[in-house]
């Protein structure tokens, strides 16, 4: 019995070996297949974080070679995050970073372009937020129980929000899109 169950770790031990080569593959023939295109950026000007207020800036595209693009699209998310300390029956602490989404709009810039290799092109954009933006919530600390099987935990304490906010914007190109982030 003793065989089988060593020889299972060692089976799983190898597939995720092979899990994580063929991960890291993919990821890097995506990277040069993306950096063959050319390169984009995102540069911002004004960030007024407030009710109403705008977020102004360029985008700047550097293409390699020729590219058709069907459009630029920018994605502005405000996430939220805190932390959380369970205190398990064994009385050790877990420290735990929540999140959850805010707020999310989309702009679509242009409908097509035609970029051509060695010519930078900076396109401008400016985001109106909405009337009313996301605040960070004060927490308060809670005490609450849940069981696990045999164990339970007490959430103890939880800090204080914090807002992040991420831009960004994506090519729409044939095969590998080009796509940049700015976290603010």
């Amino acid at each position: 019995m003793q065989w089988n169950s060593q020889r299972s770790r060692q089976i799983g031990g190898v597939a995720s070996l092979v899990a994580f080569v063929i991960f890291g593959l993919v990821f890097g023939v995506t990277q040069i297949l993306k950096s063959r295109k050319g390169s984009m950026a995102i540069s911002i000007q004004q960030a007024d974080i407030r009710d109403g207020g705008t977020i102004s800036g360029v985008v700047k595209i550097k293409p390699r070679k020729n590219l058709s693009a069907q459009g630029l699209t920018l994605v502005l998310v405000c996430q939220e995050s805190w932390e959380e300390i369970r205190t398990g029956s064994d009385g050790y602490d877990e420290t735990r970073t929540e999140w959850r989404e805010r707020h999310s709009q989309t702009m679509t810039l242009g409908k097509t372009m035609e970029l051509r290799a060695g010519t930078d092109q900076e396109i401008p954009f400016e985001l109106q937020l909405p009337a009313s933006i996301p605040k960070s919530e004060v927490a308060r600390p809670r005490r609450a129980s849940t069981s696990y099987g045999r164990r339970s935990r007490r959430t103890r304490s939880r800090s204080s929000g914090r807002l992040r906010w991420k831009l960004s914007a994506n090519l729409d190109l044939e095969g590998i899109d080009l796509d940049a982030n700015y976290s603010f």
